[in-house]
């Protein structure tokens, strides 16, 4: 510690026997002076004191606006002050606030520090100016009641510069000043041999604008003047300076909306300085009344009155029920030419002759819509592929290629593909068979197919496509819903799987939870989406694209930690327009599909598969690694690939690499070829499907997306789920034939005691068949016993979803809740009536494998192919498998597995001549049954398959197969012998019944 230099003065005391000091110590007040302060005193009387007693303490105050500098009191100890007199100085301001885009300059007489009375002004940057002039300046001040400097002032703010666009400069000609903000002045001058035409000083207003054009530089040789201002256009071209001098042209651009009107939109300057001809006018585009579409219509014509249509006007055109559309566009604009592209036609749909099969014949010459044919054998040979096939709405037969085999072949008969053919004939181990298409017709599948020593042929079938063949849209949608369910399904599998993973490794700290998540999630779908913007597209077909895009977006849903999905779009050349780890939402997504504009030029298919694989999918890889990583990609595209390269050889690429790729085509112009070459392949159990899509117009993908996000299966839809029925070869017959190779989805099989006396013996002893959530159809003798005693309920379990009778791992078992028996069946009589409805003890859940079969209406349409005596129908069950005579009335063994028939429909004579011919009363057979077989031997239904259902197919207007119950298996004069028939319930006959007793039993129920 310093001390004061001050002297204290003392006086000592000596006592004879001791010496004590006594000390009295005092310190001389300091210099009576603080600068913008005072001292404080303990009492008022000691400001005329020279010195300060032991202890006393001397305070000190600075006057208001300083601040002190050193200790607030001092203390006389031991003759001296404990510290030095404090400094009392201005007090200071913090650092001047930060202006975003200013700088600033302190003014202070103190230093360089902001003390109060300092003051900063700033000054904007350059491109800003202050939102308020006044507001430039700050000023350092005291603030009473804090005690403490503060800045005062209103806080400056700059705000962008209004600018003026750069006027430019003549290229004969040189400005001086500053450009181009508000309050900058230009200055013009031009070269010799020019002059100044217009203000030589123009400046930028606040307004944005300048106080005048810019000047001019005019030639003083010879020159066109300047082109009139034409409404609704500009004069352009390519001139030297500011003016259009001899051999210089012009042209006239009109405004989007309107064209030019004239003798040329290109106009020269001649060599005396005179425009050659008239410029014109820019007129607005007006189309004409579109020409009315015969066999279809044009929506926007319905809905206006409008005779002529304003530029950008948009038609669409759409062909009625069982026409295409064929020879123009589908979607026209109105342009500058007029309606865009070429105006289209509709053409009546026609299936394309399915051809004979060798050593066989058809049956049937009309290919419209809805027509069918037949297809059999030569003795010798037998049929394989569909017996009965359909042309269905897309112009395309149902079923699948049929041919005549014969065992002596080493391979199956390939067939010809329907507007193709073969090469050769022989079918022996190694013979190599090629096929060709038509002229016209593009060729999918293998050109050459070896036999195999596995009995097998190599390579997949050929297919011949018209230009204008399409998918089947309702079919396309259910292929699309099922994989996107199915990827769903299996991310969410992985989903679960991870989440155990996680929790086990969490808990036996295993590993950086975090690090997992991040990189190594499984189960994560890429999508990415590849838009043909090229010209051949057009903006509303693309716009379309986007849609169909959002949809399976909406559909899979996208998450940070599931899902991703990006795009990009390929013409002339391929752009990423959003990157897979872009967005971690299904709203970012979608938000960033809408930004995605049509350019319009070539078609680069290749370079877009090739920015995927070269540079999409190793980012992903890298950030999130490849473990259980699926990328997809959808191409929307017309085909014409015509840049670039082939894309098959990237699409090889990516589809070794485990990519799978689908084709979105739409039909009328596209390069069907190309897209089926490109696409990856799905199997099932029919065999190697391409991922390609070809789509009748863009206004079936409008239909597709609304299918793609509302819809889901409705598995209650009804006669649905066996689309592939009628291939012999793969299927077989109740009496000598194969076995049902997939389960008829509406078939029951009724289990019970054959013996009453022994309940628990149950056994199948009769079929039925679904044909709503809570009721089974079947036959009414099968409620009874052999001798005629009414089963109880009690005793009826009902299987579903049921095809070997050994395999239960999928079958829905329910009791009976209530038998309803037609009132006016008698067990001890004929089967008239054998009719008879079970009320399950709980609703049936329908899936793939359980659904209900359609009902005949309850008044049949005229000319309905439904129990007409030129249709067949197909029986199902689990009956007794061998010939059984009229008299046998034994216990017959059921078979394990579901079997099938196909069984002509026999006229009504040809049911009652049987019966006379095998001695049999006719009054067995009423108006409410009726007969089918071929009377031949071993083809029938027998004991097992009572309460069955006899089936006949049809096309529905999405051209899909759908199944009516049109009998009941009844009864018969044995089983499979000849010249004998199977005798079913006439269910249409009984329709009304059905439905009565099938609402009260509801009504009852709710």
């Amino acid at each position: 510690m310093q001390k004061n230099p001050t002297l204290c003065s003392c006086f000592k005391v000596i006592i004879s026997v001791i010496l004590f000091n006594f000390i009295t110590c005092d310190c001389p007040y300091p210099k009576r002076e603080l600068p913008n302060g005072r001292f404080v005193y303990q009492q008022l009387k000691d400001i005329n004191e020279t010195s300060a007693k032991e202890l006393y303490i001397l305070r000190f105050k600075c006057y208001a606006g300083y601040q002190r500098i050193g200790p607030r009191y001092i203390q006389c100890l031991d003759d001296e002050w404990s510290d030095v007199v404090p400094t009392c100085a201005k007090m200071q301001c913090s650092d001047p606030p930060d202006v975003d885009k200013a700088e600033f300059k302190l003014h202070s007489g103190v230093d360089k520090f902001p003390t109060i009375g300092a003051s900063v002004t700033y000054s904007c940057k350059i491109g800003y100016e202050l939102k308020n002039t006044s507001a430039s300046t700050l000023h350092c001040e005291l603030d009473p009641g804090a005690s403490k400097a503060i800045w005062k002032g209103e806080i400056p703010f700059c705000k962008e510069k209004e600018s003026c666009p750069d006027p430019g400069v003549s290229k004969h000609g040189f400005r001086v000043g500053s450009c181009c903000f508000s309050g900058d002045i230009l200055q013009f001058s031009c070269n010799e041999d020019y002059e100044l035409v217009g203000q030589k000083e123009v400046q930028c207003l606040r307004s944005g604008s300048w106080s005048s054009g810019r000047p001019l530089c005019k030639p003083l040789s010879d020159y066109c003047q300047l082109p009139p201002s034409i409404p609704h256009g500009i004069v352009s071209g390519e001139k030297e300076g500011d003016y259009f001098i001899p051999y210089d042209e012009a042209e006239v651009v009109c405004e989007p909306g309107y064209k030019h009107v004239g003798p040329t939109q290109f106009v020269m300057c001649e060599e005396e300085g005179e425009w050659e001809d008239e410029f014109g006018e820019c007129t607005e585009i007006i189309c004409d009344l579109p020409k009315q579409l015969v066999n279809g219509t044009i929506p926007e014509m319905l809905t206006t009155n409008l005779t002529s249509f304003p530029y950008g006007f948009e038609i669409t055109y759409f062909c009625d029920d069982g026409f295409r559309l064929v020879g123009g566009d589908s979607w026209r604009t109105c342009s500058k030419k007029g309606w865009s592209g070429k105006t289209p036609y509709c053409e009546a749909i026609q299936c394309p002759d399915p051809g004979l099969p060798e050593n066989g014949f058809r049956t049937g010459d009309n290919f419209e819509v809805g027509a069918k044919v037949r297809f059999k054998c030569f003795t010798g040979y037998y049929l394989l592929g569909s017996f009965e096939r359909y042309c269905k709405p897309n112009g395309q037969w149902s079923g699948e290629l049929s041919r005549c085999d014969t065992p002596s072949n080493y391979c199956p008969n390939p067939g010809i593909p329907v507007k193709g053919y073969k090469n050769i004939s022989s079918y022996e181990m190694g013979d190599k068979v090629g096929f060709h298409c038509q002229p016209g017709y593009v060729q999918i599948g293998s050109e050459v197919r070896e036999c195999l020593p596995n009995r097998t042929w190599s390579g997949t079938e050929t297919t011949c496509l018209g230009p204008y063949d399409y998918d089947n849209s309702a079919q396309v949608r259910d292929v699309l819903r099922a994989k996107l369910a199915e990827k769903a399904e299996e991310q969410e599998r992985e989903t679960q799987r991870y989440r155990e993973a996680l929790y086990a490794s969490w808990h036996n700290n295993s590993g950086p939870v975090g690090r997992i998540l991040d990189i190594n999630f499984p189960g994560r779908l890429i999508l990415y989406f590849a838009f043909d913007v090229s010209g051949s597209v057009g903006q509303h077909n693309f716009d379309k694209s986007i849609e169909f895009a959002k949809a399976i977006v909406k559909r899979v849903g996208i998450s940070e930690a599931g899902a991703r999905a990006g795009a990009l779009i390929f013409g002339s050349k391929s752009e990423n327009m959003f990157l897979p780890l872009s967005y971690t939402t299904t709203e970012e997504v979608l938000d960033a599909l809408d930004k995605i504009n049509y350019t319009g030029g070539g078609t680069a298919a290749s370079s877009a598969l090739s920015l995927i694989r070269q540079e999409n999918i190793p980012l992903i890889d890298g950030v999130l690694g490849k473990k259980n990583i699926k990328s997809i990609i959808f191409i929307l595209t017309d085909g014409k690939a015509n840049m670039g390269g082939s894309p098959e050889v990237e699409a090889d690429l990516l589809k070794k690499a485990g990519v799978e790729i689908y084709c979105i085509g739409i039909t009328g112009s596209i390069e069907k070829e190309s897209l089926y070459k490109i696409a990856s392949t799905s199997k099932d159990s029919n065999g190697e499907h391409p991922n390609v899509f070809i789509l009748q117009n863009y206004a079936t993908m409008s239909w597709l997306v609304q299918e793609i996000t509302n819809g889901t299966v409705d598995y209650a839809q009804c006669g649905l789920g066996m689309e592939n029925v009628g291939n012999e070869a793969a299927r077989g017959r109740i009496l000598n034939g194969k076995k049902s190779m997939e389960p008829w989805p509406w078939m029951a099989a009724l289990y019970m005691p054959h013996d009453k006396l022994n309940p628990l013996d149950t056994e199948l002893q009769c079929g039925g068949s679904i044909i709503n959530n809570y009721f089974i159809l079947t036959a009414a003798h099968c409620m009874y016993h052999r001798e005629g005693k009414k089963r109880s309920k009690k005793d009826i379990i009902v299987k579903l979803g049921l095809t070997d009778v050994k395999n239960e791992t999928y079958v829905q078992e329910s009791e009976v809740s209530e038998m309803f028996i037609h009132p006016d069946y008698r067990p001890a009589g004929s089967y008239d009536y054998d009719i008879a409805l079970l009320l399950l003890d709980k609703p049936i859940e329908y899936n793939p494998f359980v659904r209900p079969i359609c009902l005949p209406p309850t008044e049949l349409p005229e000319n309905t192919p439904l129990y007409s005596s030129d249709e067949f129908g197909w029986a199902t069950g689990w009956g007794h498998e061998g010939v059984v005579s009229a008299a046998v009335n034994e216990r017959l063994k059921s078979s394990q597995i579901l079997k099938e028939l196909l069984l002509p429909i026999q006229s009504k004579q040809r049911c009652t001549q049987s019966l006379l011919d095998n001695k049999v009363a006719t009054d067995h057979f009423t108006d409410r049954m009726f007969c089918a077989g071929d009377g031949k031997r071993g083809n029938d239904t027998c004991k097992g398959d009572s309460g069955g259902p006899l089936m006949q197919s049809q096309l529905n207007s999405e051209g899909y197969l759908f199944w009516t119950q049109v009998g009941i298996v009844s009864w018969g004069i044995g089983c499979g012998k000849e010249n004998t028939y199977g005798y079913y319930t006439h269910v249409q006959k009984f329709r009304s019944w059905i439905d009565s007793t099938i609402e009260a039993a509801m009504a009852a129920i709710q």
